[in-house]
């Protein structure tokens, strides 16, 4: 099955709760540096929407992020989640 990058894009942004994003970082009082205050939802859904624009832009493995959001494309497709806290151990040890 061929990717389709603007199904894939619009899914996810019709999708993910942008409402909560904004909630948990009202909660955290998370600013973004170039407002100095925390974003709006539009400013949310902006964000996000250029993250997975980028990421889709080549047809490459990898990922992208800022400001707590980041965008995926890998074998299982296309992602974008909001992390608050990650980490993680690598097979092989420290």
């Amino acid at each position: 099955m061929k990717f389709d990058r603007i199904q894939s894009i619009d899914f996810i942004m019709t999708h993910l709760d942008f409402e909560s994003v904004h909630k948990v970082m009202e909660l955290l009082e998370w600013k973004w540096g170039d407002y100095n205050r925390v974003p709006t939802i539009e400013e949310l859904k902006r964000t996000a929407n250029y993250l997975l624009n980028e990421i889709t832009k080549e047809p490459v493995k990898g990922c992208i992020s800022t400001g707590g959001f980041i965008a995926r494309l890998d074998e299982e497709g296309l992602s974008l989640s909001f992390e608050i806290k990650k980490c993680t151990f690598f097979k092989g040890g420290i």
